[in-house]
């Protein structure tokens, strides 16, 4: 939606001309990805026999039942695996989990763009206007990106971006004969892109007596999620 208005503000002297448009979208963006079972994540890999066989990497044999006693779990990886959700589709015995797990999130995108100019004539020989544009974008990616939670595809690590640009214009024309004009053009812009990774709000390793980021830039977190990668 927008619009467009403009007339003149001082007849024969001034006048203005100013846009307005907006969007406020919201669309569905469903999401296949890969996700260990509730069995695996508690250790058991008794699914998967006889094809895979985990073993102790301390004795290199294989565990009892293919089953990874709770024991042997690390506070810091049972707390890594619950960020990981359960499944909604069945994995046949046997087989490796793939794309089960679905979900079907909503990206919301708000932007919002505003121009004014406004022309002044001073006299016969000189003129001038001003214009100035404004544009902002705000959306939330349901898919991280690259430097915000690296592309994860897991509920609740998305990506808040935010893109705001400024642009000033002025401009003065002047003429001294009808064959020589002089025209002076002045110019400033500023844009800007910040992104924010969801979940910083959790403190993973505060949980386990660790500060590893005792100090950000202003504005920026000290907690959050560790960038995980499982192959």
């Amino acid at each position: 939606y927008g619009g467009t208005l403009g007339g003149p503000v001082i007849k024969g002297k001034t006048f203005f001309f100013a846009s307005f448009e907006g969007l406020r979208l919201r669309e569905s963006v469903p999401i296949t990805s890969t996700v260990p079972t509730a069995a695996m994540k508690a250790g058991d890999f008794s699914a998967l026999l006889p094809g895979v066989v985990i073993r102790d990497p301390a004795t290199g044999l294989p565990f009892r039942g293919n089953i990874i006693p709770s024991g042997r779990i690390s506070p810091i990886g049972a707390a890594l695996l619950a960020i990981y959700p359960d499944p909604t589709r069945p994995t046949a015995a046997g087989a490796l989990p793939a794309n089960n797990h679905f979900w079907n999130p909503t990206r919301p995108e708000d932007t919002t763009t505003m121009s004014l100019k406004i022309d002044h004539r001073f006299s016969d020989r000189d003129s001038a206007y001003v214009s100035l544009n404004r544009y902002r974008v705000s959306s939330h990616e349901p898919i991280g990106r690259t430097g915000c939670n690296g592309g994860s595809q897991l509920p609740g690590l998305g990506c808040q971006l935010t893109y705001n640009a400024d642009v000033y214009g002025l401009a003065e024309t002047h003429v001294f004969t009808p064959n020589l004009i002089n025209q002076v053009y002045a110019g400033y812009s500023r844009g800007e892109q910040p992104y924010a990774a969801d979940g910083t709000a959790t403190d993973f390793w505060g949980k386990f007596g660790l500060n590893l980021r005792q100090s950000m830039p202003v504005g920026l977190p000290t907690t959050g999620v560790p960038n995980l990668s499982i192959t």
